[in-house]
């Protein structure tokens, strides 16, 4: 029997000790395992002698560098539209006020409408 769900769901959290194996499928460094070990297939797939279980801290580093390089390859994509087309402005938020259309000043008027 898994013991995915909650057993006890209505008792209180602080006396609680088991959430259920889901809460700890999904926190700490379990996703970031996750995230290495499929980087780890993906690469070897396409040819990259590499596997978790022999070497990881290989992985590490290889998942590490390819990261940086991804957010860098991003970086150039993005300044290079903006050099292309412009459009700086743009990418500006707005105040929250103008985002919502609303704000919290209250204003009180007239029956003549002032």
């Amino acid at each position: 029997r898994s013991m995915r769900a909650d057993p006890r769901p209505d008792a209180d959290a602080n006396d609680v000790l088991f959430h259920g194996e889901n809460k700890t499928r999904v926190s700490g460094d379990t996703i970031k395992h996750y995230d290495i070990n499929s980087f780890a297939w993906n690469a070897y797939e396409k040819g990259t002698d590499i596997q978790m279980e022999t070497n990881p801290t290989q992985t590490e580093l290889l998942h590490g560098q390819f990261k940086e390089k991804k957010q860098n390859l991003k970086e150039e994509r993005k300044s290079s539209v903006l050099e292309k087309y412009g459009g700086e402005e743009h990418l500006q938020s707005l105040p929250k006020e103008l985002l919502l259309g609303q704000t919290e000043q209250f204003t009180l008027y007239t029956r003549d409408g002032r």
